[in-house]
């Protein structure tokens, strides 16, 4: 019986201090950042967006009349603000923000007066507020991937003239084409590659082909055709032409009208002008999920993060597999007791998981959000070491091993993204403000370190009360031979 108590009480003893030392070790951010009353905020995308070794971009949305947006550049590493930058005045519109490849801040803005639209581009260092060059350019301009170069488009009546300015050095080119050039769906690069699309002017949904051109020199690089959309699949259309990143190639999308789903894509070298056409299959859905729908989430270096859920009721699985693999390998999302995927999908989402690639391609992020109290029973074990399951914003998985952590970071998550080895997530608090956190990824698992601790401290409980009793059974022994 004596044993039994000991063994008992070490047993309190290291269950409490497991429980203290997992909330002494359990995931810490590693800073803070207070932006403002009432903002919303965003985060600025663009190629240099995930590059760690950049600055990172913040929008900061005007919340009321008379006040202007912002953007704030954010040191990484600490979250010092390094520049604040205002957006234009009244009657100026602001196009998409991007952040190039050297980590500074594109702003291209339009103010359309009677008719006569002129574009600015103020191009801003991370550490100045004043733009570093601007341009004045006359008429609507878009911006290229990496946003040096801007260019528009004007229709001709033989065809169409593609202008293009370099925005740092402000040396400007005109091409014009002509013949069956459809207006829309051209793209130009920053090497000042010009990809569009050709075929009947009539029929801008339908092209025949793909033409490449040099625009400096004005010549003609590749020459593409394909099979007309129409006679394979009907009710599709051509989206976008799209350079890539590192601008080998030009892609094109065939998406079905009805459900957007991308059906073909046509991807073409610049260099050689090859064409290599697939046809994009939706990995079949887990066997038990019942009316399940599926999803592409995530891509990243060649690899897809396809997400299957079913409604009622709710199940979830995730896939990774190499872009266009036939693979059907599932893994059911194991969410911890009362939490769910973030649930406000935007229009035409399939699936309401949010997911993100991590700081390899073997990890990921799921952003989630607490389910009503008692919508699930929560487990035994949470209820009495409640920083195995805490109220979290999202979880790290380990694709490898399955093994999830808990990121650390609270839910109510409004924007999040992944730069380099940290999750940044921004957040309004009850009081109003706008907060930015950087959480370490991979969050450290607080399991083993409390597991440590609490053996030594069921150990150490052990032996002192070992000694306790043979102390008081030696001073029992030395009584009794006294007397």
């Amino acid at each position: 019986m004596r044993l039994f108590r000991r063994a008992l009480f070490c047993l309190v003893v290291g269950v409490t201090a497991f429980g203290m030392a997992g909330w002494a070790f359990r995931p810490r951010l590693n800073w803070e950042v207070a932006l403002g009353s009432g903002s919303a905020s965003s985060f600025v995308a663009g190629p240099g967006k995930l590059d760690a070794k950049h600055p990172l971009w913040l929008t900061l949305e005007a919340t009321s009349i008379g006040v202007r947006n912002t953007w704030l550049c954010i040191e990484p590493s600490d979250g010092g603000i390094l520049n604040n930058v205002e957006a234009p005045g009244p009657g100026t519109s602001v196009l998409v923000p991007s952040v190039d490849g050297d980590g500074r801040l594109h702003v291209f803005s339009v103010r359309d007066l009677m008719g006569n639209p002129d574009t600015r581009v103020d191009i801003y260092a991370a550490n100045d507020s004043k733009p570093q060059t601007s341009s004045a350019l006359k008429g609507y301009f878009r911006t290229g991937r990496g946003g040096r170069v801007a260019w528009k488009i004007d229709e001709t009546p033989d065809g169409v003239t593609v202008r293009v300015v370099d925005v740092f050095t402000g040396e400007s080119f005109e091409r014009e084409f002509k013949g069956p050039y459809p207006f829309r769906d051209t793209a130009v690069n920053d090497e000042g590659l010009c990809a569009v699309y050709v075929g009947p002017r009539l029929e801008p949904t339908t092209p025949i082909g793909v033409e490449i051109w040099e625009l400096r020199s004005g010549k003609r690089t590749a020459t593409v055709t394909f099979a007309r959309l129409g006679e394979s699949i009907k009710g599709a259309t051509f989206g976008e032409l799209t350079f890539s990143g590192d601008g080998s190639t030009v892609e094109a999308s065939v998406r079905e009208e009805e459900n957007f789903e991308v059906v073909r894509q046509y991807s073409i070298e610049v260099q050689t002008g090859s064409l290599s056409v697939t046809e994009p299959r939706n990995p079949a859905p887990p066997t038990d999920h019942k009316g399940a729908k599926v999803a592409l989430r995530a891509e990243q270096d060649g690899l897809e993060v396809w997400v299957a859920e079913s409604r009622d009721p709710f199940a979830a699985s995730w896939l990774i597999r190499p872009r266009g693999a036939v693979r059907n390998d599932w893994h059911r999302i194991a969410f911890p007791d009362g939490v769910r995927p973030m649930d406000v999908p935007f229009k035409g989402d399939a699936v309401a998981t949010t997911v993100s690639f991590a700081e390899s391609p073997r990890t990921l992020v799921f952003q989630v959000e607490p389910r009503e109290e008692g919508e699930l029973p929560h487990s035994l074990l949470a209820r009495w070491v409640p920083w195995l399951e805490l109220e979290s914003g999202a979880f790290w998985l380990d694709s490898k091993t399955n093994a999830w952590r808990n990121v650390g970071c609270a839910p109510g998550i409004k924007a999040a993204m992944v730069h380099g080895a940290a999750y940044l997530v921004t957040y309004v608090s009850p009081d109003g403000r706008s907060l930015l956190q950087s959480w370490p990824l991979p969050p450290r698992d607080p399991k083993w370190p409390a597991l440590g601790v609490a053996a030594l401290c069921t150990a150490g409980t052990w032996w002192a009360c070992a000694k306790r009793y043979r102390r008081r059974m030696n001073r029992a022994a030395t009584s009794a031979v006294a007397t």
